[in-house]
């Protein structure tokens, strides 16, 4: 998924500015979590992909090029979905990064691979850690390991396919 370059200007505009997205299943006090945090950005909360009910604006039939529209244009991502943050990380986007049993072997990895800041998310309205939820921002040292680990890909992706090329 990182190898691939999306030419940024053929993506749709989404409808809307200031906008904290959701991308994926997130319990009643993770949501509550997050429309805290958009609302003390004075930011919309717009859930694409499954419904999430108290989001101002819901997109559940949107296309693979809506959908990079909608992350590439939002304040935060946040997801329950390993794609999710690592379309995040492309587009420079900070992630909030919802810790799920299934996943989160694959999100930690890419955080330890491509140097990136995580830390906890609390919000100033909680009474509780949400230690389910994970700040990964991106830095100038992540954005240099992004570009390292895929020119070491795709050279590796062009020796392994020349032999092909040869027959």
């Amino acid at each position: 998924t990182l190898l691939v370059d999306f030419p940024v200007t053929a993506l749709p505009r989404p409808i809307m500015d200031d906008y904290v997205l959701v991308y994926g299943d997130l319990d009643a006090g993770e949501l509550r979590e997050v429309m805290d945090y958009a609302r003390a950005m004075d930011c919309s909360v717009v859930s694409i992909g499954p419904y999430n009910l108290g989001a101002d604006h819901n997109v559940l039939d949107a296309g693979v090029d809506e959908w990079l529209g909608w992350i590439r244009a939002a304040r935060t991502v946040v997801t329950s979905f390993f794609h999710g943050v690592v379309f995040s990380i492309k587009f420079h986007r900070e992630a909030l990064a919802v810790q799920r049993s299934s996943k989160h072997y694959k999100i930690r990895q890419l955080v330890t691979d491509l140097a990136l800041v995580e830390e906890p998310f609390r919000t100033g309205s909680s009474p509780r850690n949400l230690t389910t939820m994970l700040w990964i921002r991106n830095s100038d040292e992540s954005r240099d390991a992004i570009a390292r680990a895929r020119r070491e890909a795709v050279l590796f992706l062009e020796g392994a396919l020349s032999p092909l090329k040869e027959r």
